[in-house]
């Protein structure tokens, strides 16, 4: 499992990188120049999966894709190549090859972007974990609710360190 643990400015503070197989789970781990206690207790079900997140211990837990950067720039590709089919240019052989390949990028790209972990209270994002079926993807309201008000505070034997 990897953690990518955000600061208050949701910039990247740290990557904590913890093996899966095994019962060793660190109570702390180093994320840059910061220092994370993880809070394990009741974050892991059964299967493996997240129940909490295990850095600030907010029990809403999103999924999420992370699509390459070139994501864009082929969407732009692909939209002035439709573009230019649309002015009567689209008996051209070259055009109708290149909006092709465009759209089979396009496909490509969302067929192999992984799904991620993103907790709503503290923005750290988990990858390499399994997850259940009970995520949803990002709510709106679910976000908003958690942002106006204060996060729970965190049990465990880390916890008021």
């Amino acid at each position: 499992m990897v953690i990518e643990v955000h600061d208050g400015s949701r910039a990247i503070a740290g990557v904590i990188d913890i093996p899966v197989a095994g019962s060793t789970r660190p109570a702390r781990a180093q994320a840059g120049s910061r220092e994370v206690l993880l809070l394990w207790e009741g974050a892991l079900d059964d299967g493996g999966c997240l129940r909490r997140c295990v850095v600030c211990g907010c029990p809403r837990l999103h999924r999420a894709r992370r699509l390459p950067h070139v994501t864009p720039i082929l969407l732009a590709l692909c939209a002035v190549a439709v573009g230019v089919a649309m002015l009567g240019y689209a008996a051209h052989p070259a055009l109708v090859a290149l909006i092709a390949v465009l759209i089979g990028c396009d496909i490509a790209v969302l067929c192999f972007a992984k799904t991620h972990l993103t907790c709503y209270g503290c923005q750290s994002v988990y990858r390499g974990v399994a997850i259940a079926r009970w995520h949803r993807n990002w709510d709106p309201i679910t976000a908003i609710r958690l942002a106006r008000s204060p996060l729970p505070p965190a049990t465990g034997p880390s916890a008021g360190r």
